[in-house]
């Protein structure tokens, strides 16, 4: 009878446990939805393309830069190579949910001026029903489109001075589907779906002048797009230590937007039109190494976007952006019985030039990652935190230089799914 219980009990915390994650992931995705326009700075370098990119990747590959086309971790989701996904042996469900807290700073020649932001950053939820197949559903935000921009212009000496000031909201997120599986031994194959979707808007206003009077121009776009990647993974095993190559590949897609304009003058003079526009989404490769000495794991990871397939303007021209990211992890020991041992620490850092120079300037972007991993009891979930370092802009021709200190939050939690109940 005891027994009986025992086994009856597990049964029912198991069942709760994963009740529990189901309705935990479900409320914290349609939350994320209209959560993650929050931790949007509002940059001035958001009014170029589909806006600020954001990197696709958990806390625990953040902190190491994000350089994990090559990594294949045993106990950590890994979203920037699909082919990844089924590196996990246990346990087969991860539930994974981050927020973050930034300070932003802006400086130009003459002035600067910083604030706060946060919010929701990602959600993931990751199940291994085999031993060769995984996947992973989840949301992210893929852009941002948040500005403020004032200008002071001067027309001529009757019409004399008046302001333009351009707000900028929105952007694009990302719902993703993810699975991988081993081709043949050690050579591991991956895709993604996701649809980008969201809405790019902005508004023009000019101010300040009497003979121009109060005109406002507002601009809607929507974007609604499915598209498509891949990856590979190639692992060595050597018994001194471990060798993954990766490769990861997005074709190029055509994301259409829908755009509704409406100018009026002084609220009362009001003209609608609806039109559309289409930017480019380019093709982007990724190639990526990763190797394991005793308690370090090293990864290195270089990517090219081709954005200069798409026609600027005469001052805001696209460029091909290339990236590279490296980053390492320290952990003493995953089986010891010390806590210490145990825990993670990880950085990084990645470089980038910018994918638009604007007034004809070009200029980078660099990133500096630290975080730590704190397993939980009995290992049914990790903590991690993470800190980022964000140098983007510069301040010559007339441009902001714009820095981002974020500190986050990603609480993955761990239970088994797929289980027949034994009744004895």
């Amino acid at each position: 009878a005891a027994k009986d219980s025992m086994i009856y009990g597990a049964f029912i915390r198991m069942k709760s446990m994963t009740s529990t994650t189901k309705i935990s992931f479900v409320v914290a995705f349609l939350f994320s939805l209209t959560a993650f326009g929050q931790s949007s700075p509002n940059s001035v370098y958001n009014a170029y393309g589909v806006g600020r990119l954001n990197d696709f990747g958990l806390e625990s590959f953040q902190s190491m830069g994000n350089a994990s086309i090559g990594m294949r971790s045993d106990n950590m989701v890994n979203l920037k190579n699909p082919a990844a996904l089924n590196s996990i042996s246990y346990p087969n469900q991860i539930f994974d949910i981050g927020v973050s807290m930034s300070s932003f700073s802006q400086k130009t020649v003459d002035e600067s001026n910083s604030t706060m932001i946060g919010g929701v950053q990602n959600i993931n939820l990751w199940f291994k029903p085999s031993g060769r197949f995984a996947f992973t559903i989840g949301a992210n935000q893929f852009s941002n489109t948040n500005y403020n921009v004032t200008d002071l212009y001067h027309h001529s000496d009757v019409v004399q001075n008046y302001d333009v000031i351009v707000d900028g909201t929105g952007g694009l997120s990302r719902i993703y589907f993810g699975a991988s599986t081993e081709l043949v031994k050690n050579l591991h194959l991956g895709g993604r779906v996701s649809l980008l979707l969201g809405q790019i808007g902005s508004t023009q206003s000019i101010t300040n002048n009497s003979l121009i009077g109060d005109i406002e121009l507002i601009q809607n776009s929507s974007v609604s797009q499915a598209v498509f990647d891949f990856g590979a993974q190639y692992a060595f095993e050597r018994s001194a230590h471990d060798w993954v190559v990766g490769a990861t590949y997005r074709p190029n897609f055509l994301l259409s937007q829908r755009v509704e304009s409406m100018i009026s003058e002084g609220g009362y003079d009001t003209l609608v039109t609806n039109s559309k526009s289409n930017l480019y989404l380019p093709e982007m490769y990724g190639v990526g190494v990763s190797a394991r000495f005793g308690t370090w794991r090293v990864a290195l990871d270089g990517e090219l976007e081709k954005w200069s397939k798409n026609q600027g303007t005469e001052s805001n021209r696209y460029r091909d952006k290339y990236s590279v990211s490296l980053g390492t992890e320290y952990v003493r020991g995953k089986r010891s019985e010390s806590y210490i041992d145990r825990v993670a620490f990880r950085f990084g850092g990645s470089f980038n030039n910018y994918y638009v120079a604007v007034n004809n300037t070009k200029f980078n972007q660099i990133k500096l990652t630290t975080g730590i991993g704190l397993p939980t009891q009995r290992q049914s979930g990790y903590i991690n935190v993470g800190y980022e370092y964000q140098g983007l802009g510069t301040t010559e021709a007339n441009l902001v230089l714009e820095t981002l200190h974020t500190f986050t939050l990603n609480f993955s939690i761990r239970s088994m799914w797929f289980l027949k109940t034994v009744y004895d």
